[in-house]
């Protein structure tokens, strides 16, 4: 748990296991990850919520992952209890052989690092720090070649087009 947030959805040992899966995406080196962004609560949240219907695709896929962990290290040991290493071989095989849980806990955790902090995630705005952004209310063009006009001028802000 972060912060004292208990889990409305996951269970404890799932919770573990998704906040180590979210670690391994993206890690804490030297800036923070998806574990100090509370990337877990996020994903708690978002599977009661508007992402409910992927909810049996992570259980299930957390179910499986610690499954691996048992074969291939034997015991009843969990996921989030293997080394780094460890974990990013299960996440390995993980990723080729259940694709479907691999892509949606993974953009489960790289979501959270985009969510406005009010939806659990992304605290302290670590996902704007990871790439680069300052936390602004606006963005003033151009952004880009493709907010030009044909004559190559910006359009002015809030004007009519």
């Amino acid at each position: 748990m972060r912060s004292g947030l208990p889990f409305t959805t996951l269970s404890a040992r799932e919770g573990a296991d998704f906040d180590a899966f979210a670690a391994r995406i993206v890690p804490t080196d030297d800036t923070p990850g998806a574990r100090e962004a509370g990337a877990v609560h996020f994903a708690d949240r978002a599977l009661q919520t508007f992402l409910d219907e992927l909810l049996p695709v992570v259980r299930d896929g957390l179910s499986n992952m610690n499954r691996r962990v048992a074969d291939a290290f034997g015991g009843s040991g969990a996921f989030a209890d293997l080394s780094e290493y460890q974990q990013d071989e299960i996440i390995t095989g993980v990723e080729q052989e259940d694709p479907n849980f691999f892509f949606f806990a993974r953009v489960l955790v790289v979501v959270s690092l985009m969510a406005e902090p009010e939806y659990a995630g992304n605290v302290d705005r670590v996902g704007l720090q990871l790439i680069g952004r300052r936390n602004e209310a606006v963005f003033q063009p151009p952004f880009g070649f493709y907010d030009r006009d044909e004559h190559g001028e910006s359009p002015a802000v809030g004007a009519d087009q």
